[in-house]
């Protein structure tokens, strides 16, 4: 699996982390990304690691990571070819509104300022607590595993609730699973729209535990997708 399936992560996750280490130990990693400020040049990244790696087939995203995988399958040579992708706790599609019965509406304000100038910011450890749905005992355990990344491209993250609504983008012949929180209070209750034709080749499944469930029960959502005929 690490020589064919590629991890995408999201924002202000810290590779040299517990949890990166232990990823590190399915997949190949991306190196951090902290410093790149948009969707666009993180998927550019993405794209140089494919063609020096042409082994890849499998892209596996977590929460933004989904939005840069989107971006490279927009972009990807045709050449290249990505036969499976996996999107664990995606964010919403373009057009898709925080409103506020979502947590994240309320947390990211104290933010703006670091969004408008780009600095790089990290989650306080409130909303470490609150947005990843994190016990107070288990709090500081999980900042380990985070680290401040770019305001610039977090807010464009921001900014594509308001731009105009666009499914998913998934070529034809990808076969697609995407995992899902049920409490997951970091992307709210979206979910993900993806175009018609791609629906035939899903794997759903749900990863109770909140936004980061599914990578600390990686092992767990591993077995269920090979248990639906979902391999990487």
């Amino acid at each position: 699996m690490k020589n064919t399936s590629l991890f995408v992560p999201g924002m202000w996750f810290n590779p040299a982390g517990k949890l990166g280490q232990r990823l590190s130990e399915i997949f190949a990693m991306m190196d951090d990304m902290s410093s790149l400020g948009s969707v666009e040049t993180r998927a550019k990244a993405v794209i140089g690691y494919l063609i020096r790696h042409p082994e890849i087939t499998t892209l596996v995203g977590h929460s933004a990571g989904c939005t840069i995988i989107e971006e490279v399958l927009k972009t990807l040579p045709k050449e290249m070819k990505i036969s499976k992708i996996v999107l664990m706790s995606p964010p919403p599609p373009k057009g898709k509104k925080f409103g506020r019965k979502d947590p994240v509406f309320w947390a990211m304000g104290k933010y703006l300022w670091k969004m408008f100038t780009g600095k790089h910011f990290m989650l306080s450890r409130s909303d470490v607590k609150n947005l990843l749905s994190v016990s107070e005992e288990k709090v500081d355990e999980v900042m380990t595993n985070l680290k401040p990344d770019s305001g610039r491209f977090a807010r464009e993250m921001t900014m594509r609730q308001f731009a105009k609504p666009e499914l998913f983008f998934i070529p034809d012949g990808i076969k697609v699973a995407v995992v899902t929180s049920p409490d997951d209070r970091m992307v709210g209750g979206k979910g993900i729209n993806v175009s018609g034709n791609t629906r035939r080749s899903f794997a759903c499944i749900s990863c109770g535990g909140g936004h980061l469930a599914p990578l600390q029960r990686i092992d767990n959502v591993i077995s269920r997708l090979k248990d639906m005929s979902f391999e990487f």
